[in-house]
């Protein structure tokens, strides 16, 4: 059987009235905080995607001015020899 105060606490609708403001606070702020938590999460990844494409992006401009590069030494002998010279242990390899 239930203690007499809390049946008295229970018997006053201000009582229940106010359990359930407090209840329905409580459950706001949890959703405020999942809903938070969820934003920030998708922000980050998102974030991260973006960064990932730009730096795929310099990649690829990088390896194109490369390819670009050595087609030009590939196609001329002088420039070919400035380079072995340059980058070489000895100028005999060359």
């Amino acid at each position: 059987m239930m203690p007499t105060a809390i049946a008295w606490l229970l018997a006053r609708p201000w009582v229940r009235w106010a359990a359930g403001g407090v209840l329905a606070v409580a459950v706001f702020i949890a959703l405020l905080f999942v809903a938070g938590r969820l934003l920030t999460t998708t922000a980050t990844r998102a974030g991260a995607q973006t960064e990932r494409a730009a730096t795929a992006e310099a990649t690829i401009k990088n390896v194109r001015k490369a390819d670009e590069a050595a087609e030009t030494i590939r196609h001329d002998a002088d420039l070919r020899r400035e380079q072995c010279l340059r980058y070489s242990d000895s100028p005999a390899y060359c």
